[in-house]
């Protein structure tokens, strides 16, 4: 019979280094598995990253070609807005002075045809038709010596004693 350091060395030993063998040959499976992960994660997070700073990069310049458009669309916007209020302001002025040249015209005209009917009234023998603006005054401003401009009279001066 075998003793028990015999049976350990003969039987469990052999046992035990194949058991080692084929823990270190899984052992080396995983360390390889993991060595190939880590590679492949590396790998994995380098694109990511690459990616993020692409991202970033068309990001900042998409931000800052639409703040130009934006910008560059107000700044028309405000010149369409310049220019339609200017055209409105000399749409408008030119209104006033058609307006008054019209008028200014037709006081011309009726200067003229009351200029003629008063030649033909006078012919005829009859008074020519005024406008007299001093009927318009009331009795005290009259009385009280104001010119047409509402000014007052220059005073009479005294006789020198």
């Amino acid at each position: 019979m075998r003793t028990l350091e015999e049976f350990q060395k003969e039987v469990l030993a052999p046992l035990r280094k194949e058991r080692d063998e084929k823990q270190a040959a899984a052992l080396e499976i995983k360390t390889k598995a993991g060595a190939e992960f880590m590679k492949r994660k590396k790998d994995i997070m380098e694109k990511e990253s690459e990616f993020k700073a692409h991202q970033k990069s068309c990001l900042k310049e998409f931000l800052g070609k639409q703040t130009l458009e934006k910008k560059s669309f107000f700044v028309l916007m405000d010149a369409e807005r310049t220019d339609a209020h200017a055209q409105y302001q000399k749409a408008s002025h030119d209104s006033k002075v058609a307006s008054r040249r019209s008028n200014e015209e037709y006081m011309d005209k009726l200067g003229i045809a009351f200029a003629e009917y008063n030649k033909e009234r006078v012919a005829a023998g009859e008074q020519p038709v005024y406008y007299d603006n001093r009927r318009e005054k009331s009795a005290d401003e009259h009385k009280a010596g104001y010119q047409e401009d509402g000014w007052p009279e220059e005073p009479k001066p005294e006789a020198e004693k």
